[in-house]
């Protein structure tokens, strides 16, 4: 095989590697994920109950669509059954986010990005709700709805307790757009902590988001109370940012 030979079949088998390679790697629809720690999830799931918030469904009508609701799989010999938990009516939150978490004595605790009565929008500004379970019914009970003032609206997904009981989360809006950017309006927002007074919850603080951006995704609290979060550009995709809050 003479020289000439050589190289055309080394480009040739060059070139189908490199059609291979490019057909798996753009039909990998996991490509540029990184694995994460499912542990705790696969405990809940284990342990034979997984609860979450939709956005929609439930008949009951709010604003253009319905009012979602909180629903629960159990696992059993037939295997996974779906209830429904309890069903928003606009009044009490619309379009629930999906995380929830849970207290000590097994309250939920979760957020809407719409509902309640703190605003006069026609969606309303949102709440952080309560579920608690008695005699087999959950009841709800809305600990704070959003009024578009200092607290801000709009929650986006993502609680977490503190050891002392507080409550954490964000909103993709902050203090009325007072501290946003006025280019990028619907891209900024602000961490909120509840804190439980004489058997209600109250705003006991609000920290601004870096850059005018939108927080995302679950916040974490180490033992000194720092608080650790993360936040995108969700006007003009120009990237994120993770950020802690030392109290």
């Amino acid at each position: 095989m003479n020289r000439k030979n050589v190289i055309r079949t080394l480009t040739a088998i060059a070139v189908v590697l490199l059609l291979g390679w490019s057909f798996f790697y753009f039909s990998d629809d996991t490509r540029g994920y990184k694995p994460v720690d499912t542990s705790v999830a696969m405990t809940q799931i284990n342990n034979g109950n997984v609860s979450s918030g939709s956005a929609s469904g439930g008949n009951n009508t709010c604003y253009a669509g319905y009012c979602g609701v909180v629903f629960k799989l159990a696992r059993s010999s037939g295997g996974w059954k779906k209830s429904i938990v309890y069903r928003f009516h606009g009044s009490d939150g619309a379009l629930p986010n999906p995380s929830l978490i849970f207290d000590s004595a097994g309250r939920i605790y979760g957020s809407t990005s719409e509902g309640g009565k703190g605003c006069n929008t026609v969606t309303g500004c949102g709440t952080v709700f309560q579920l608690s379970l008695k005699n087999t019914v959950w009841s709800e009970s809305v600990i704070h709805a959003f009024t578009d003032q200092a607290d801000g609206y709009m929650p986006v997904d993502g609680l977490a307790f503190d050891a002392q009981g507080n409550l954490y989360g964000g909103t993709q809006f902050a203090n009325s757009l007072e501290l946003c950017n006025p280019f990028q309006i619907g891209a900024c927002g602000q961490i909120f902590q509840l804190t439980p007074h004489s058997g209600a919850w109250e705003i006991a603080a609000e920290y601004a988001t870096p850059g005018f951006i939108t927080p995302v995704g679950n916040l974490l609290i180490d033992s000194s109370n720092t608080i650790y979060a993360s936040a995108a550009d969700q006007a003009y995709f120009t990237g994120g940012v993770v950020f802690e809050i030392l109290q």
